[in-house]
């Protein structure tokens, strides 16, 4: 009994899956008569080369062709479909690749078809041709017999010799798109009565990596694992394939930072005999998966069966893209280290316990984008300033008095510490995390703020080690942030929303809370001043 991919292999050029580049410039080359007679046919394993190599032997032979097909019908199809033809030769370069093996190609050329039109050469694997034989065949290939027809078939058209390209046509075979392997499969299955889960054939087709004649061959192999009816664990199982539900779980783990969690589900991966490099490339999938549907169109990209793609949505909505970014770019970092890594379960491990403390792992809200006012405690009278109605909020309510300065400074919101911390302490704590540091970046921070580097404002223009300063002061912050759960409602616009107060011309009222932030501000940063415009710039942004 034949395998599923020899007793399913097209016999027409409309049966050959997703090259329509190719068979259709193939088809046309047999209804007009201009048949080539040297191709190369390139690509990966497993997408038709010799498949359509046999299609176009077989068709510039047949008798009664339609539409550029071969009839089928005539003798000489039939002799084909019999593998009895006399007019095909087949030659494996990888086991015949010496000069004498080319030569005795060429005598053979030099006879006539006894029947047909044409003799066809199928040289597989050329590219394991040494070069003593590629040059022997230069001049046979170059100018061959009126009936000879050379098709050249290769994985690795590098390797090939740049004379013997530019004396054929060349033809790119692509790789098959997951979804037409699956409709393949579904054809297969249904043909052969099997039961097929959409989740098997899915995992099927992309195991496959774009080779249909891999994922014939696997199908084949499942088929006699499970019987008539194929689920999506009985693939798992047989292939040895980490369940795609392990990843949702992971990631649920990561977004509540659940890492003692993380480290089991990891052990446990280990103990079933899966190793770093295949959880963390599936992981990586996953996260990229779930970074598509974060973008208008990325829903198109995806290619997975629609019970995934429901689950895939609902998680999506749960992350911020700018954490499955830092994420995506993490895993790749520990990827590539698991090369040089002594002990890759360890490492793997740390990268998960990275994973679940990257900064803002959940989407923050949009801000409010209506007009903005900061309300400010008085010391009017002591009876005053411990009335609930003085106290800093970030809307109206109640009572409270306000303030609209000329350009607005955006509120503090009542759900923001810093409207609880008119003493600065949390400015007071993120400089002492900065010495506490010792590294370059936060000592070099630190330098410039405390006026060891002179680097003012040019001409209202910030310069470039300034705003190099910014950006380093606001990555700073978030790491700080992401230490320090208690300010978990904390952002980098909260503490310019602090600074940029202290500015402008404000009123008695405002000026009492800033007085104690702006002194705060000036002992410990010198060239507050400076700092304050960059963070005006961009929160004015």
């Amino acid at each position: 009994m034949n395998s599923t991919a020899r007793k399913y292999r097209p016999t027409k050029f409309s049966d050959v899956v997703a090259q329509e580049h190719i068979t259709t410039a193939l088809r046309n080359a047999v209804k007009t008569g201009r048949i080539p007679q040297s191709l190369l046919f390139c690509g990966p394993r497993g997408v038709g080369k010799t498949t359509c190599a046999r299609i176009l032997a077989k068709a510039i032979n047949c008798e009664n062709p339609v539409d550029g097909e071969p009839c089928g019908e005539c003798p000489s199809c039939k002799r084909f479909a019999e593998n009895a033809s006399l007019n095909v030769f087949e030659l494996d370069a990888a086991s015949n690749n010496s000069v004498d093996d080319i030569r005795n190609l060429i005598e053979q050329v030099r006879f006539p078809p006894a029947e047909g039109k044409y003799k066809v050469y199928i040289i597989d694997e050329v590219h394991m041709l040494s070069t003593s034989a590629f040059n022997a065949f230069l001049k046979t290939l170059e100018e061959p017999p009126e009936y000879a027809v050379f098709i050249l078939a290769t994985t690795e058209k590098h390797k090939i010799l740049p004379t013997i390209i530019s004396r054929c046509q060349v033809y790119d075979f692509r790789r098959i798109p997951v979804s037409k392997i699956i409709e393949r499969l579904k054809y297969v299955a249904s043909e052969e009565g099997i039961e097929v889960e959409e989740e098997a054939l899915f995992t099927i087709a992309e195991y496959a990596d774009g080779a249909l004649r891999d994922a014939l061959t696997l199908f084949d192999r499942l088929i006699s694992y499970s019987g008539n009816k194929l689920t999506y664990k009985d693939v798992t199982e047989a292939l040895h394939i980490l369940d795609y539900n392990t990843f949702f779980e992971v990631v649920e783990r990561i977004m509540i930072q659940d890492i003692p969690q993380l480290l089991k589900m990891w052990k446990d991966i280990s103990n079933a005999g899966f190793n770093s490099e295949e959880f963390l490339h599936g992981l990586a999938r996953h996260l990229r998966n779930l970074l598509y549907l974060k973008t208008d169109t990325g829903a198109e990209l995806l290619d997975v069966p629609e019970s995934w793609r429901d689950h895939l949505k609902r998680q999506a909505e749960k992350i911020s893209p700018s954490y499955l970014t830092s994420a995506l770019l993490t895993i790749n970092r520990y990827e590539n280290s698991l090369t040089f890594a002594s002990d890759k379960y360890l490492t793997t491990e740390l990268a998960l316990m990275e994973l679940a403390t990257l900064p803002s792992i959940t989407p923050r809200q949009a801000r409010p984008t209506e007009k903005k006012t900061l309300t400010v405690q008085t010391t009017e009278s002591p009876a005053k300033q411990h009335t609930p109605q003085n106290q800093i909020r970030g809307r109206k309510q109640g009572t409270e008095e306000t303030k609209s300065t000329n350009k607005p400074a955006p509120s503090l919101t009542k759900e923001s510490h810093l409207s609880q911390d008119p003493t600065g302490a949390i400015i007071q704590n993120f400089i002492k995390w900065l010495k506490a540091n010792k590294n370059s970046e936060s000592m070099r921070v630190l330098n410039y703020l405390s006026g060891t580097v002179n680097k003012p404002l040019e001409n209202g223009k910030v310069v470039i080690e300034v705003e190099d300063i910014y950006n380093k002061t606001k990555s700073l912050f978030s790491n700080w942030l992401s230490q320090n759960r208690q300010y978990e409602n904390v952002t980098f616009e909260d503490l310019f929303v602090v600074i940029s107060v202290s500015k402008g011309t404000p009123d008695a009222k405002t000026q009492n809370v800033n007085n104690t932030i702006h002194q705060r501000l000036t002992s410990e940063f010198p060239q507050t001043k400076d700092f304050i415009k960059i963070l005006k710039l961009h929160g004015s942004s």
